[in-house]
């Protein structure tokens, strides 16, 4: 008797992926993974917005780095990358008749 019962720290969330299948046979996405819940229907017209690049550092510091030191002290850009099979999704635009009817940000 007495004591104290352990409490657990839960959470709950939702993914949705998306298999596709593009109109151009050169790109080699397969799946878009997003974090939510829109509320879309099998055959929804839709338009996906995905980041398409890389965080590169600038080379010649010849010391080596953690990566956490690294974010710190040495300069970064952003270069185009090729498209992955599976990629994220930051926005989902739901389309009806040509318009934008709904409008869904990652997270």
């Amino acid at each position: 008797m007495g004591g104290q019962s352990p409490s657990y720290n839960t959470g709950h969330t939702c993914n949705l992926e998306i298999t596709i299948n593009p109109y151009d046979k050169n790109i080699p996405i397969k799946k878009i993974e997003f974090i939510g819940w829109p509320p879309l229907e099998k055959d929804d017209m839709i338009r996906v917005y995905i980041f398409k690049g890389k965080e590169e550092y600038e080379q010649g510091y010849g010391i080596t780095f953690s990566e956490s030191e690294k974010r710190r002290t040495i300069p970064s850009h952003l270069v185009e990358r090729d498209f992955k099979e599976t990629e994220r999704a930051l926005k989902i635009e739901k389309i009806k008749y040509g318009d934008v009817v709904a409008t869904y940000r990652n997270g």
